[in-house]
């Protein structure tokens, strides 16, 4: 047995890329060896800024030898008077056999020639030299770029691939230590990779590097009697941007403390990847950096200082200037702003708002202040146009509550309620949040995609599926009923210029096949059977009765399965594209069609409701003597046509509550 050692080394690699290649490595890895017929005991993954490396364990020194049957052409056109033809010497010079290796073999009736071969038995070195580009290749990537004529592709230029099998070099033996720290330094032997690189200064483990990081981080906050405040994306990312973590603690100036918490974080944990401080539960102007180097000289303190001091700076001027400005003026400066080139400006966007916002509350008959709602749709946008904004474009919606806050507006909540919960995790908690949400991302939704930006695979750049996803989100939980449909036709009214944009029809199209694909993942937690037989028979912009009767059908498992074993047997004898007659009840032979007849109509006007899930799982005796005694497809052509009508009619008042064909049966 053997241990392969693969890495490529590169220059700075993106944190969200190594994120991605961390979380694909052993499935690219398994992949590679599966589709080879090699088994290996298990992989240990190396990620760093500048790094990406393989261990793989146990591999065998061979491939498995085995002896396959290689068919040529037939035996009739193989041989002439018991002479070889051209077709099989060709065959034979093709698999490197002899005329005394041939034997006959049938297969599907006919006579072929065969040889055996023997394959397998080769180096698990050779094996190993295609490696390295199958998982260049493999790994997950947006952005890929080209730096020189090998037409390899990758992240960041590659500048070294190590392939180790053991302690013999399949292609370099050498690698690097940290960029600053150390030099070139060769691997005589796998196992001695890790301990060699953190000789070097390269901690290669990620968790181990995070562990570390978040380590200097409590004990310095101990040590200063402070609370870090970050994210844990933030560490992953301050993680992947180094290989060997050095802490530097910083400070700003007080002053800066005036300015929203918001704003004092975003600059320094989004845009500088420093730790925020907390102290007393408030912001506090100490901050962690973690450097790729030591900081004996105080340069590199220095150097973020500096830095943060600058950003901060430009923050409290931006503040400051957008507060001497009515929120009128940024409204209007909407104008200036492009929505999208099919749709018009952010001010047209905002002008739609307002229409629906006055549509909502008539169509609906919702009682709200309508006056807190118009004002929040013509605020909706404003901060888009503010200088803090334009800078720090993460801050959107945060910015239009704190503005509008210090401009004493009672809707502040709102403007940032609406990016919730898709870009902005939580739920609202005001009405007028809920409304406006539902608002902006309904307009989001039916604009772009009329203006033909359909969502494609992974490939949605303007966040239609997380919109989608948000309205569904706000209408179950946030209490208003509110159909979607006269909302979505509404927006496609209000778009201007309907020249550049898509039919109607084709646009609602598309939003129903992304709305089934949402809900789906809304009620991921429900059995998948029950919620595709009910997303099989709702509209989907029911969205109160679907997640009614999913709630339902959950809630009575049993009783759904035992409503299913009778639909089933129903669905499976009613002819394809069967048209149902009036049902003759003179044309009755039996007791048991009339007591069938009677439980059908029975359920015409009933409620859909626990109370009918019961009632069908009950009587589901009735639906079993039916079949027991009647024979269905009676040679009477009328009887049969009226029998079929009944078991139809019952199938459509059960139907009613969902597709069953669709429920998962457990044998009884």
């Amino acid at each position: 047995m053997a241990n392969g050692l693969l890495e490529i080394y590169a220059e700075e690699l993106p944190p969200s890329f190594l994120l991605k290649a961390r979380n694909a490595l052993k499935d690219i890895t398994t992949k590679f060896f599966e589709g080879k017929k090699i088994s290996f005991e298990n992989t240990d993954i190396f990620i760093t800024s500048k790094r990406i490396g393989l261990l793989i364990k146990a591999l065998p020194d061979f491939t498995k030898k085995e002896e396959i049957v290689i068919i040529g052409p037939p035996f009739n056109i193989s041989y002439k008077d018991d002479n070889p033809t051209k077709a099989l010497l060709s065959f034979l010079e093709k698999n490197n056999a002899n005329e005394k290796d041939v034997f006959k073999y049938e297969k599907q009736g006919g006579l072929y020639v065969a040889v055996k071969k023997e394959v397998g038995g080769k180096p698990i070195s050779d094996i190993l030299k295609d490696f390295p580009n199958f998982v260049i290749k493999s790994l997950p990537a947006k952005k890929l770029m080209r730096w020189d004529d090998s037409n390899i592709r990758f992240p960041r230029p590659i500048r070294n691939i190590l392939l180790i099998l053991d302690n013999k070099p399949i292609y370099n033996n050498y690698t690097f230590g940290h960029r600053f720290l150390s030099s070139k330094i060769y691997i005589e032997d796998v196992g001695i990779y890790e301990s060699l690189l953190k000789e070097h200064f390269v901690i290669p483990r990620f968790e181990e590097r995070r562990d570390i990081i978040l380590s200097l981080i409590e004990k310095a906050s101990k040590e200063l009697n402070v609370s870090p405040d970050f994210d844990e994306e933030l560490i992953d990312e301050i993680t992947n941007l180094v290989e060997y973590p050095y802490l530097i603690i910083g400070e700003f100036d007080q002053e800066f403390l005036s300015l929203p918490d918001m704003v004092i974080k975003t600059i320094l944990a989004h845009h500088q990847k420093f730790v925020c401080t907390k102290k007393d539960n408030l912001i506090n102007n100490v901050f962690f950096g973690i450097s790729n180097m030591p900081d004996e000289k105080g340069f590199v303190k220095q150097g973020y200082e500096k830095v943060v001091k600058a950003r901060l700076r430009d923050g409290e001027f931006f503040y400051q200037e957008d507060l001497k400005k009515p929120l009128e003026f940024f409204v209007n400066e909407l104008e200036g702003i492009m929505f999208h080139h099919k749709l018009g400006t952010m001010l047209n966007k905002t002008n739609r708002h307002i229409a629906l916002g006055d549509f909502i509350l008539e169509a609906f008959n919702i009682k709200i202040d309508k006056h807190l709602l118009n004002r929040a749709c013509y605020l909706s946008m404003f901060d888009l146009s503010t200088n803090m904004v334009k800078e720090l474009d993460e801050l959107q919606g945060y910015i239009g509550m704190i503005y509008s806050k210090a401009k004493n507006e009672n809707i502040y909540e709102a403007l940032l309620e609406q990016y919730m919960p898709d870009k902005i995790e939580g739920l609202p908690k005001t009405d007028i949040g809920v409304l406006l949400g539902i608002i902006l991302k309904s307009d989001n939704v039916v604009s772009l995609i009329s203006a033909g930006e359909i969502p494609k695979g992974s490939s949605d750049a303007y966040g239609i599926k997380r919109n989608i996803y948000g309205i569904i989100s706000l209408i179950l939980d946030g209490g208003f009923d509110i159909n979607l449909s006269l909302l979505f036709k509404k927006v496609y009214e209000l778009l201007e210029d309907k020249s550049k944009l898509l039919p109607y029809e084709d646009v609602i199209s598309h939003i129903e096949n992304l709305f089934k694909s949402r809900l789906s993942t809304y009620f991921e937690d429900f059995d998948y059977d029950i919620v595709r037989a009910v997303l099989d028979i709702e509209l989907w912009f029911n969205l109160k009765a679907i997640k009614q009767k999913i709630n339902l059908l959950q809630a009575h498992k049993e009783q759904t399965e035992n409503i299913a074993r009778a639909f089933k047997r129903i669905r499976k004898i009613i002819p394809k594209d069967f048209k149902a007659s009036f049902i003759n009840s003179s044309l009755f032979g039996e007791d048991i069609e009339h007591k069938l007849f009677d439980f059908t109509k029975s359920l015409d006007d009933m409620d859909v409701d626990e109370n009918m899930i019961f009632y069908i799982s009950n009587n589901k005796s009735i639906i079993d003597e039916f079949f027991d005694k009647i024979l269905v497809m009676s040679e009477n052509i009328d009887i049969r046509q009226n029998r079929l009508s009944l078991l139809y009619m019952l199938y459509k008042n059960i139907e009613k509550l969902a597709n069953f064909e669709h429920i998962v049966v457990k044998e009884v």
